[in-house]
């Protein structure tokens, strides 16, 4: 069954008033700081007192919400025990399919998800642009991460000892456009971070443009990047970054969603 129809179905033939009254309650205990008194609760979910009673009762019988001395209530650690898993279990490529593949509908470029794999970044999904001329690429293919898009997103939101290692290992140089030295890919980098998005301008390979946006988990980690691939005959910079940077972060933010992210509770520029 469709979730649109099983929304549809839901408003018609199969609504629950009770359950959707105890899923408004925890909703409103988990967004409170502390515990809620039933006249709290009662005033919050515009119930009557008699019918908060049972559901509170209901949900302490099943040990998802806690009395506490008054009496007032809060919710027990129960829900995030269950809550938790399929957050857990959710794959990243699993996510990520449909936005990218709606993105590569968008923009008819090269689409991929990447994720970082020691000092490289390997693309685990890929659409094949459907220029008449194009680079091919594929997936699984491991690139640089200091001169890419994809990499770019995933070296800013690393862990600092990554970039160190790197830089001791020096930044290969693939094109005139290459950032190498190690200060200005840094303030590069921490550009990337803040802005949310990152651009191979030629670096990785002349004639290529490259925008990539992160993809956080739901613990607030940069878990994968999404992102396209143009070629200079059909943008300059400036038209790849007017025409793709809203679809590219909406996609990343998209994949970040199916992954629990719900924003402002994590990494979001590296440390």
């Amino acid at each position: 069954m469709s979730s649109t129809t099983c929304q549809s179905e839901s408003k018609t033939n199969y609504d629950a008033p009770a359950l959707r009254k105890g899923i408004r309650l925890l909703e409103l205990l988990c967004n409170c700081a502390g515990s809620m008194s039933i006249a709290e609760i009662s005033r919050h979910l515009e119930l009557n007192k008699h019918m908060v009673l049972r559901l509170l009762g209901t949900l302490c019988d099943e040990g998802w919400v806690v009395a506490e001395e008054g009496p007032a209530y809060r919710v027990s650690l129960a829900p995030l025990s269950y809550f938790s898993k399929p957050v857990g279990q959710m794959d990243v490529v699993r996510a990520a399919e449909e936005p990218i593949d709606e993105l590569w509908n968008a923009t008819g470029e090269t689409t991929y998800l990447a994720v970082c794999d020691g000092d490289r970044s390997v693309g685990l999904i890929l659409r094949q642009s459907r220029r008449d001329v194009q680079v091919v690429a594929r997936a699984g293919s491991r690139m640089l991460m200091h001169c890419s898009g994809p990499g770019k997103v995933l070296l800013a939101h690393a862990e600092p000892d990554l970039f160190d290692r790197l830089a001791k290992e020096g930044f290969e140089r693939k094109s005139e456009n290459t950032i190498c030295d190690p200060a200005e890919l840094r303030a590069h980098l921490d550009q990337v971070a803040r802005q949310g998005y990152a651009v191979d301008n030629e670096e990785y390979l002349r004639g290529n443009l490259c925008l990539a946006a992160p993809v956080f988990d739901y613990t607030g980690r940069v878990v994968a990047s999404v992102g396209i691939t143009t070629l200079t005959l059909y943008h300059t910079l400036e038209s790849m970054l007017e025409a793709y940077v809203e679809p590219v972060t909406a996609a990343g933010r998209r994949v970040s969603i199916a992954m629990g992210y719900v924003g402002g509770n994590g990494r979001e520029t590296r440390s």
